[in-house]
């Protein structure tokens, strides 16, 4: 653990999670800890936009890792109510509209659209999700800035093999 914790410190949160993916595989970590050290990773690392699979882990993988840590909300001391169904949107392309990683606003969404995204393919997809699809609720420490109640804004991790089939343009 200390060892996923110092490459995650000095930024090298790619390696940090693969130490993080065999370490959980090996049945070395608490829940508690796996759930704390995701956390800490997730939110952090840069995935690229590009196709899966190019980043640290693929989302199987990473669904795997949330999936084995149970579903969870951080940081615990801001509470957070999980609605059934809950509306969720996610600012991506449509080859990425059904990733893990969306928003509980519209206007968190928004502020992931790249700059020229007028001129690509990036819109903001929304669906109306289980509460079996929420693996956890998720406080970026840059969730602030969209202006909204601090303790509302969160990023929500899915399940996306849960997510309806036809999903919306807003």
């Amino acid at each position: 653990m200390r060892r996923i914790r110092d490459d995650a410190g000095r930024g090298d949160r790619p390696a940090a999670a693969r130490l993080l993916q065999r370490a959980c595989r090996a049945g070395g970590l608490e829940q508690n800890d796996l759930q704390e050290l995701i956390a800490e990773i997730w939110v952090m690392l840069d995935r690229p936009a590009g196709p899966p699979g190019h980043g640290a882990l693929t989302d199987g993988e990473w669904l795997e890792l949330f999936t084995m840590s149970g579903f969870f909300v951080t940081p615990k001391k801001l509470p957070f109510n999980v609605s059934d169904p809950m509306r969720i949107y996610r600012a991506s392309t449509d080859e990425r509209c059904r990733g893990m990683s969306w928003c509980n606003y519209r206007e968190m969404a928004e502020r992931f659209l790249p700059k020229d995204h007028r001129r690509s393919a990036w819109r903001i997809w929304t669906a109306e999700v289980p509460r079996s699809a929420i693996l956890a609720v998720l406080f970026r420490p840059d969730d602030s800035v969209f202006h909204l109640p601090y303790a509302a804004a969160r990023e929500i991790v899915v399940d996306p093999t849960q997510l309806p089939s036809g999903l919306e343009v807003v």
